[in-house]
């Protein structure tokens, strides 16, 4: 059973290099961890979405200064193991901004949106930059953020 997990898993890499796959993915390993993948973003309105798959660079949240306004990030797990405690983890610059959500318990094969929001008091510009994304038992993987006027 477990030469058939190994095999999956470099099937799984090997797919992903020829088909350019530079989706941001840590695969699953023998010690039990799960695999994350960054799928979308949120664009200037929550309602649209830009996909992240298949790209060289990071999905991009973009936020401006004044609520009400929220960005989001979907985040897949592509494994077979439930991932624990999923977050981001924002610089010390981004201190005005708030993270709304986290995925708990984000089950095998499943996606769930890490929100963000500007906090109460006056949220200031920041540039982009690259955001951790991280489990209990988890890889990272990253996306960009920034805030404008």
């Amino acid at each position: 059973m477990m030469k058939k997990v190994r095999l999956k898993s470099a099937l799984f890499a090997t797919i992903s290099l020829v088909l350019g796959g530079a989706e941001a993915a840590i695969h699953a390993n023998s010690t039990g961890s799960a695999t994350l993948t960054v799928v979308a973003a949120s664009k200037s309105t929550k309602s649209t979405f830009t996909t992240c798959r298949n790209t060289m660079q990071n999905c991009l949240v973009t936020l401006t200064v004044m609520p009400p306004n929220e960005g989001y990030v979907i985040i897949q797990n592509t494994s077979d193991v439930d991932a624990i405690n999923v977050r981001a983890t924002l610089p010390v610059e981004f201190s005005d901004v708030n993270q709304t959500s986290i995925c708990e318990v984000l089950k095998a094969r499943e996606s769930c949106s890490l929100a963000f929001a500007p906090g109460s008091n006056r949220t200031q510009p920041h540039p982009q930059a690259t955001i951790p994304v991280k489990g209990d038992n988890t890889g990272t993987v990253f996306f960009d953020m920034r805030v404008i006027n």
